[in-house]
């Protein structure tokens, strides 16, 4: 009989134990992982930080000719987004109600308005290198800052009086 308590004690701590670690996962953002992966965010982006590997897509291994543009710009690893920007932001983001160097996001995100919340907040944990490392807060991007804005040029006029176009380095107060 004493053994029979000692097991169900055991079984029940167990069980305990287990629901901890579900609602652990769950607080972390498990919920916006699950929902990452649901709508296939992985068919762009990967998380390696998370063992998120990105998936090939067939389109994008056919589409050479698509343009150079989309070319240059690949999807990022998002090991470390949450260190660059937060929640909110990502929410307009994914929206296709925030621009980065002049584009939308690619795909408006279709879920419900729980899930998007659960995915953006899942992300903004992400404060890692693709290795797991911590990121350094000094790629952090504010959110006021426009990321469209072109490198400044000024004009500026030799002694022989042609002028040049000579780009310049932002002073560190304008953004």
């Amino acid at each position: 009989m004493r053994r029979v308590v000692q097991l169900a004690v055991a079984v029940v701590a167990l069980g305990a134990l287990i629901a901890t670690a579900a609602w652990a996962e769950e607080a972390k953002g498990g919920k916006g992982k699950e929902i990452f992966t649901q709508y296939r965010c992985m068919a762009c982006h990967s998380v390696k930080a998370q063992a998120i590997e990105k998936k090939a897509v067939v389109e994008e291994e056919e589409a050479p000719a698509a343009g150079a543009a989309a070319a240059k710009k690949k999807p990022p690893d998002l090991s470390g987004v949450g260190v660059e920007r937060d929640a909110a932001w990502m929410t307009k983001w994914l929206l296709k109600q925030e621009k980065i160097d002049g584009l939308f996001h690619k795909k408006k995100f279709r879920g419900t308005d729980a899930e998007l919340k659960s995915l953006t907040d899942w992300l903004a944990t992400l404060k890692t290198d693709e290795k797991g490392n911590p990121k350094k807060a000094a790629a952090k991007v504010e959110a006021t800052e426009k990321t469209e804005t072109p490198a400044k040029v000024e004009a500026t006029t030799k002694p022989d009086s042609t002028a040049k176009l000579e780009p310049t380095a932002p002073t560190e107060g304008a953004k």
